[in-house]
Order: C-alpha cells, then structure tokens, then sequence
C-alpha cells in the first residue's frame, strides 16, 4: 500500500510529505526536476530510481504520526508544522504556537555542496547530470514521439490524396455519365408517317426518365447552327408529308405542335 510520511529537512529547515519509500536512513532522496514536476511526483508516489536522484538530508528529529495512506492528510501535516513548528501535535489540538520566520540570507557558495548525487556504482559526487540514465530515457522517449508524429503526417496527408482523388472520380462520373437508356430508335419507327405514331411517341416521352433519354440521343445530331440542328432532327423523326399538317400557330386549321 502506497503511504506518505512528513519529514524534516536540514537543509532548508523546512517540512515536506514525500513517499516513504524515499526515505533512506537519514536521508531522502530526491528527483532533479522542476517544483512542479517534484509535486507531480509526490502525489503520484512515483517509483525512486536511486541512480538518478539525488539525496537531502533529513533532520534527526523523529515525529510521531508522521506516516498516511493519503497524500492529503500529510500534506496538511507538513504545512501546519511549517506554521507552527509543531507536527507532534494532535489534529484536534486548539492551541498553536505560532512560528515566526526569520529573514536570512541565502549564500550561494555556501549550499553548492549541499545535495550528493547518487550512482548505481557507489555514492561518490556528482556535478553532471548529462550522464543520469533517466535523462537518456527520456531523450530516447523524445525521439520515439517525433518518429509517431512524422508516420501520423505522412498518414494524414495519404489519407487527404486518395479522398481528393475519389472526388474527382466522382465529379466526372457525374458529369460524364448519363443513363441512356433504351434508344428511342429502337422502339419506334423513325420517321413518323401518321399522327397515331406521334401520339405513341408523345405518351412515351411523358415519363421524365424517357424524355432525358431522348434528348440525349437526339442532341447527337448536331448542326452548324439551330436552323441547321432543327431540319436534321425534324427531317429524322417525321415525314414531310405529317410535318405539313402541323404549324407552331395552328394557321390555316392546321395542328399545333
């Protein structure tokens, strides 16, 4: 079961909740990332790796009811001891000695040989971190998740060409293709003799389908010019003799088309 214990550091003089399998005798060890990254860790119990850490030292000062089971309860443990300077004290308790901070000053040079590094070898110190094993896990790591992103673009832009290629398939076959049909020629006797032959026709093109088939075939024809397109379908569909019984106007008693 993953526990948490509130310790005390020499270093900084300050309370912190850690997990306790971090802590090592008198000493704790500690990873080199970021403040945020470290409280991450903290709540997340994250694994110590002791090759690639470093250690503080803790103060001899033992607590009582100093270890949970949740993160919450020594963490509100270590903030009340670093108020109060008092971490034995019962949760309950109404009396707190308030703690005053003293302003000092930090010398750089001083704390420089404060943290030890840690190896898998031995504890000998360290200043260079660019050898720490965790850090070539995470180079590698790195160059992992690009190598996915460059196969995740290239996947992307395949998958763009062959959606663009099938809309253009599409396109033409839309305005490549027409359905024919039966052809008109086929069905009936070109050139029309007798007005029953005409009504037969008529009575066919009234179904949509038939019509735009028709006018597909007949478009076919062609001609220099409409003059020249209307005498060939005409001269091709009826007879002389039944275009005469018919005018655009009706004149002269004469059907209208």
């Amino acid at each position: 079961m993953d526990t948490w214990t509130v310790v005390k550091f020499k270093d900084e003089n300050s309370v912190e909740a850690v997990p306790s399998d971090w802590i090592l005798d008198n000493q704790c060890y500690w990873p080199p990332y970021t403040a945020d990254k470290i409280k991450s860790s903290i709540i997340e119990h994250e694994a110590h790796h002791g090759h690639c850490l470093i250690l503080r030292q803790l103060s001899t000062e033992v607590f009582r009811n100093s270890t949970f089971d949740n993160y919450l309860q020594p963490r509100t443990k270590s903030r009340k001891a670093d108020f109060t300077s008092d971490l034995n004290s019962d949760d309950g308790a109404e009396t707190i000695k308030r703690k005053v901070h003293k302003r000092r000053e930090v010398s750089v040079t001083k704390n420089i040989g404060v943290y030890t590094a840690v190896t898998s070898d031995s504890n000998t110190a360290s200043s260079d971190n660019t050898d720490c094993t965790c850090c070539g896990i995470y180079n590698k790591n790195g160059e992992l998740l690009k190598g996915i992103l460059q196969q995740q673009n290239l996947i992307r832009y395949a998958i763009t060409d062959i959606l663009a290629k099938i809309m253009i398939l599409q396109t033409k076959q839309l305005t490549t293709t027409v359905d024919e049909g039966v052809s008109l020629y086929n069905i009936f006797h070109f050139p029309l003799k007798n007005k029953n032959e005409l009504l037969e026709v008529e009575s066919f093109l009234e179904k949509d389908d038939n019509l735009a088939s028709a006018v597909n075939e007949v478009s076919k024809l062609g001609g220099n010019s409409t003059y020249a397109f209307i005498r060939r379908s005409l001269s091709s569909l009826v007879t002389n003799e039944l275009a005469a019984q018919y005018s655009c106007f009706g004149a002269k008693k004469e059907n209208i088309w």
